[in-house]
């Protein structure tokens, strides 16, 4: 019956020799190269979200422009419609006020109620 050595390999010891560390510089290889991808896309993706930003500024800037148009269109536009705008550009067209108005009532009613 022979004896195990206390310090004997087990199934789960470290590799090595030549192909455990061959596996070793591998995996070490694969983690440093998946690092890198990870940092270079966070680099990305933080250079994207930094012109997003600025996109979205310039076009908040324009959308307050638009607005303050918008709001100087609707002023125009009810200082044009106004009645006392309506009222001098009839006149100056040779308009005159009616003296006398004439309105008829009906006789008879519009709409029978049934």
């Amino acid at each position: 019956m022979s004896r195990k050595h206390k310090f004997a390999k087990s199934k789960y010891s470290a590799p090595t020799g030549r192909v455990g560390m061959s596996r070793l510089k591998l995996a070490a290889s694969v983690v440093t190269v998946i690092t890198i991808l990870l940092f270079g896309t966070t680099l990305v993706t933080a250079n994207y979200l930094a012109t997003l930003g600025g996109d979205t500024s310039q076009l908040n800037r324009q959308i307050t422009k638009l607005q303050t148009e918008n709001d100087n269109l609707t002023a125009a536009l009810a200082e044009q419609t106004s009645v006392a705008k309506v009222y001098a550009q009839a006149q100056a067209a040779g308009f005159v006020p009616a003296t006398k108005v004439v309105a008829i009532e009906p006789t008879a009613p519009v709409a029978l109620n049934r």
